[in-house]
């Protein structure tokens, strides 16, 4: 949680397109592996992640297109490309 919330805090900001998605993507994430270290996040946990986002009815309760999950992916991978880069 703190490498998203370094994220939000530090590089957000200068991504002022699509931060407000980028925003919910990581709060999701944050609830969802939060808790973990990055080190003891294993590809299959992602994958178990994807499904759930798969699965589970949005606000609207409608079902996310892949393409939503995608950018739910690339939202994450910005996270961690920016912690290895620290």
């Amino acid at each position: 949680s703190s490498a998203i919330e370094r994220y939000i805090d530090e590089i957000l900001p200068f991504k002022p397109k699509n931060a407000r998605n980028v925003m919910q993507h990581l709060t999701w994430w944050k609830k969802q592996i939060g808790h973990h270290r990055l080190n003891e996040i294993p590809p299959h946990l992602i994958k178990d992640c994807c499904r759930k986002l798969e699965n589970e009815p949005t606000h609207q309760n409608k079902k996310r297109a892949p393409a939503t999950i995608v950018r739910y992916i690339a939202s994450l991978s910005a996270v961690f490309e920016a912690a290895i880069k620290d």
